[in-house]
């Protein structure tokens, strides 16, 4: 039974009666918390269901602090939140994406030829996608047939480059 004590009540909260998101993160915790402890690799598929952008924003954090991760774990994450675009490094973005055929294409943004440190990631993704009929998010818009190609057209002048 677990019970949470919050300031300015008098009597503690039980689990059930807490946010789903406060669940979810009770969750996540002792995952991070081994990652970070005994180092390696922890995948995490649609981290920000439930839970808070800054939240979400901490996690990533607590992964680049030399404090917290000494070890130099790694996270992987997927994730619906396109905001955390701009809590990213290029290096650290990728993109997946269905094409006309039904196959799944990666893109990752340092495969954008002339894209830059300094460019925020967040506006120029959401300038080049739409939201479709279905509430899908359409990449292709404006004739652009994948997410570096929805880059380039909304001024990130690059192009994806095939791995050697």
């Amino acid at each position: 039974l677990i019970r949470f004590n919050h300031s300015g009540l008098d009597t503690p909260i039980l689990l059930d009666f807490e946010s789903k998101g406060t669940r979810r993160l009770l969750h996540l915790l002792p995952l991070i918390k081994f990652a970070l402890d005994v180092t390696g690799l922890t995948i995490l598929d649609e981290i920000d269901g439930e839970l808070h952008v800054d939240m979400l924003a901490e996690i990533l954090s607590w992964f680049r602090s030399r404090e917290s991760n000494p070890r130099d774990a790694q996270l992987l994450v997927s994730s619906h939140h396109v905001g955390l675009l701009d809590d990213l490094e290029k290096e650290e973005v990728f993109v997946v994406e269905k094409d006309g055929s039904g196959a799944t294409r990666l893109y990752g943004a340092q495969d954008v030829r002339g894209l830059r440190r300094d460019v925020r990631l967040y506006p120029k993704y959401r300038g080049a996608c739409s939201v479709g009929s279905r509430g899908s998010v359409e990449t292709t818009c404006a004739g652009v047939e994948s997410a570096a190609g929805a880059w380039s057209s909304s001024g990130l002048k690059g192009r994806v480059t095939e791995p050697s």
